[in-house]
């Protein structure tokens, strides 16, 4: 098998895992602190799997966005270091849409998550609900595409869902390329990480202690589990 592309939100690049490093040095940047735990994320052990190399925008602070995600990929399809050849999968985890940006009328509205310019979107003539449909369906749009030019070149999409803020609005087309993250033998319902992470399923979250409080990521071995659903959905079992 080719290389990975793996994007995504902090979830993807495996926020917190640096806490499982011995070797931990806590005075260094967070974007170092993220390379001593990567091999510990879902997308590492994936990698380590099937004997192949993976890349990820996991050089910036941010935890990350559906836009930076899309856009991303778009840039390695463009020509650079990479090329198309290079991989056989890619890894798409969805953020919350809250994080992103409507291109509306010709200008960006947004991102309203924190209601920075609420005057804004009052002037569009969008309510706040009609901006959120368009902006979901929007992103939902774009990932469409995306996955369809990356079968076009013979890669392969998988989606994983970290927010569930998506679901009702997903259409068949995605939902077949939707990742079952499975974390328990009987769990029948695909349920998205941050609904695994917030209802009682013991030891697949860590806390995190930020300057704005309380946070939560899967643990190591929730990363584990997710890379073992992703190595069944690429190499399913044999049925004998």
């Amino acid at each position: 098998m080719k290389g990975i592309i793996s994007v995504g939100c902090s979830i993807s690049k495996g926020w917190g895992l640096w806490f499982y490093n011995p070797n931990l040095d806590k005075t260094v940047s967070t974007l170092a602190k993220l390379h001593y735990g990567s091999h510990l994320r879902y997308t590492s052990l994936v990698a380590k799997y099937f004997n192949t190399f993976s890349i990820m925008d996991d050089l910036y602070y941010d935890s990350g966005d559906d836009w930076s995600s899309i856009n991303f990929v778009k840039n390695i399809f463009s020509g650079g270091e990479y090329s198309n050849k290079d991989f056989s999968i890619l890894l798409f985890q969805l953020s919350w849409p809250t994080r992103n940006y409507l291109y509306h009328n010709g200008e960006k509205l947004g991102p309203y998550k924190d209601d920075i310019n609420p005057t804004k979107l009052t002037e569009s003539g969008l309510t706040p609900i009609h901006y959120y449909d368009l902006l979901r369906i929007q992103i939902l749009d774009e990932v469409e595409d995306l996955f369809k030019k990356c079968e076009s070149l013979g890669i392969t999409p998988i989606l994983i869902n970290g927010s569930s803020e998506y679901e009702d609005i997903m259409n068949d087309y995605l939902k077949d390329r939707l990742l079952h993250i499975k974390v328990e033998e009987n769990q029948t319902k695909n349920h998205s990480i941050d609904y695994l992470l917030t209802n009682g399923y013991e030891g697949k979250q860590m806390h995190i202690q930020t300057p704005n409080g309380n946070d939560s990521h899967p643990s190591a071995e929730f990363h584990q589990m997710i890379a073992n659903n992703i190595i069944t959905r690429i190499e399913p079992p044999l049925n004998v």
